[in-house]
């Protein structure tokens, strides 16, 4: 009688594959799994933890640890080695693939997505709707910039980091990714938030450029975030888009606070103070009007509630 660990994995169900997986960790074993999860198996157990938390659980719960993360990294090289992004693949196929390159940076996943992306600008999806574009893109620009979260050590020779920062610089041009490339380019060091680029970026999309900086440099706490949410802010005033920055800090929770300095005021009361030198590189003409109007705006809201408090001490 063949026992469990001789049978082979393809003909088992998909949880007696998940059962041996913990106990013996192959590579074998890691790319049956992974690639029954790309075509909806456990679709219960992904959907409640996510693509990555599924395997980082059967990873915890795999022996010998060691082994079993390095036959992991080894089944996911595999696997993005032989994927062919131009291949029509349902939306949900693609996401989690993504997702899966995403979390575990595989080299040649990098390769895969960059490629795509530069020659079609997408995917080819089989139920392709426009959310659904636009989700898997967002999903493939964030794998992407998770193999660069910051410059690396080698920037200068780094061949891959190269290939990504022309790719970013090219799609500067491109309406579906250019506030994700600005983005990135200033987060990279790569743009000045004070950048010609940046300015023209606003121009041509400033809701995005407000919600993708704000997200990124504020909320996310980037070191970068009082040049840049300073740079987006005056651009607010040159534009007339200060009512859509108030607006945006609001979603996130912040508020701006106006006396001699304008301060960034965080939902746990912290204050950041911004940058005036580089706001005032927008304060020219209406610009200046309107934003001396927001200043007295905010001092008499905040000396009227003052006077209230006040009146209730008494």
């Amino acid at each position: 009688m063949t026992s469990s660990s001789e049978k082979n994995p393809l003909e088992m169900d998909s949880y007696q594959s998940l059962d041996l997986l913990r106990q013996t960790p192959t590579r074998e074993l890691w790319s049956v799994v992974l690639r029954r999860v790309l075509h909806g198996d456990f679709r219960v157990d992904v959907e409640r933890l996510g693509c990555e938390g599924f395997v980082r659980t059967n990873l915890s719960e795999a022996e010998p640890a060691w082994r079993a993360e390095i036959e992991l990294y080894a089944a996911m090289e595999e696997l993005a080695k032989s994927w062919h992004p131009e291949e029509r693949r349902p939306a949900v196929y693609l996401e989690r693939l993504l997702q899966l390159l995403s979390s575990f940076t595989p080299p040649s996943g990098f390769t895969r997505i960059l490629g795509q992306l530069d020659m079609h600008g997408g995917f080819n999806i089989a139920d392709e709707t426009p959310v659904l574009k636009k989700q898997v893109l967002d999903l493939a620009l964030e794998a992407l910039g998770n193999y660069y979260t910051a410059p690396p050590a080698d920037a200068q020779t780094d061949t891959g980091f190269g290939f990504y920062s022309g790719f970013l610089y090219n799609k500067l041009d491109d309406p579906q990714m250019a506030v994700h490339a600005c983005r990135r380019l200033v987060e990279l060091g790569m743009l000045k938030p004070s950048a010609e680029e940046v300015e023209r970026t606003f121009q041509s999309y400033p809701q995005q450029m407000i919600q993708e900086f704000l997200q990124t440099f504020l909320v996310t706490r980037h070191t970068l975030s009082n040049s840049a949410v300073s740079t987006i802010y005056g651009l607010c005033f040159q534009f007339d888009y200060a009512s859509a920055f108030s607006d945006s800090l609001h979603h996130f929770g912040y508020r701006l606070q106006h006396w001699d300095r304008p301060m960034l005021v965080a939902p746990t009361g912290d204050k950041c103070p911004m940058d005036r030198d580089l706001m005032k590189r927008y304060m020219t003409g209406d610009a200046m009007k309107r934003y001396i109007t927001v200043r007295h705006r905010h001092a008499y809201t905040f000396g009227n509630a003052k006077l209230e408090q006040l009146g209730k001490a008494r």
